[in-house]
């Protein structure tokens, strides 16, 4: 005779099933079987995650891509070091090694990259200068797609209008990170009122400043001294103040690193 409580996985329905196999009860043998096949599918179909219990399997082609947060050089030294200057300011660093990073990085051959390639590290080089996660990227090209004009140019004047961009161009902080960091903290403010909201659109017509208080002021009258890159045409800044005005929308010009749009919008053409 075959002991079906033999398996562990099983064990506990069985145990919680034998007042339910004495006599005068309704439960017969092959409804236990069942029972147990049961039990073996959702066990199998569970995936054991540790300290956590366990949880169901995620959807196939689900997209998990979170923003980044590791070593920003090695990002530019993946993609021939570039000058992405809202990632990092130590270009320095990756134009002394004009190599990929990683242990074989010095070894590799530059070889023909394939179009789905190309394609890729346009959207990555994208991605990882705004400091977007995958979805925030896919949500903003729906957006660029519907609206008028050409998508690609659409794409890159929502981008530039988020709020933690527009601090870095004003020269309220070295990098885009940076700024996130400082509007996530408290310290900005959109005509006269807190926003701790990094992707937030600023418009036509905002004035962009930092909070009244002492360590608001020090850290953005820090880099204002010195900025990064030139002041756009779409916005204009005051450093007795430190506050900025966004006079129009920005424009394809105002992207201050070698960029092919179009590529981006063809990554994504089957997928939005």
């Amino acid at each position: 005779m075959v002991d079906l409580c033999s398996s562990t996985a099983t064990r506990t329905t069985c145990a919680s099933t034998t007042d339910l196999t004495a006599p005068g009860s309704e439960l017969s043998v092959g409804d236990l079987v069942t029972m147990v096949v049961t039990t073996n599918a959702l066990t199998i179909a569970m995936t054991p995650v540790s300290g956590r219990g366990c949880r169901a399997a995620a959807p196939p082609h689900e997209e998990t891509m979170s923003r980044f947060t590791g070593p920003r050089v090695k990002i530019v030294r993946r993609f021939g070091g570039i000058d992405l200057p809202g990632l990092t300011r130590k270009t320095k660093w990756a134009q002394n090694r004009p190599f990929p990073p990683g242990q074989h990085g010095r070894n590799t051959r530059p070889g023909k990259k394939s179009d789905y390639r190309v394609r890729l590290e346009e959207k990555q080089k994208l991605r990882f200068y705004y400091g977007l996660r995958e979805r925030q990227l896919m949500r903003y090209m729906r957006q660029s797609v519907k609206a008028k004009g050409n998508t690609g140019e659409n794409l890159l004047k929502v981008l530039e209008s988020r709020l933690d961009n527009i601090i870095f161009r004003l020269g309220l902080s070295p990098t885009i990170p940076a700024a996130r960091q400082l509007v996530n903290h408290g310290h900005v403010t959109i005509n006269g009122k807190k926003v701790d909201v990094a992707s937030y659109r600023v418009k036509a017509g905002d004035e962009v400043g930092l909070r009244n208080k002492e360590k608001s002021q020090k850290l953005g009258a820090l880099w204002a001294e010195e900025p990064v890159l030139a002041m756009p045409s779409h916005l204009e800044f005051d450093k007795k103040t430190l506050t900025g005005r966004v006079i129009d929308l920005p424009s394809r010009a105002a992207v201050p690193f070698e960029l092919n749009e179009q590529l981006i919008v063809e990554y994504y053409s089957q997928r939005v």
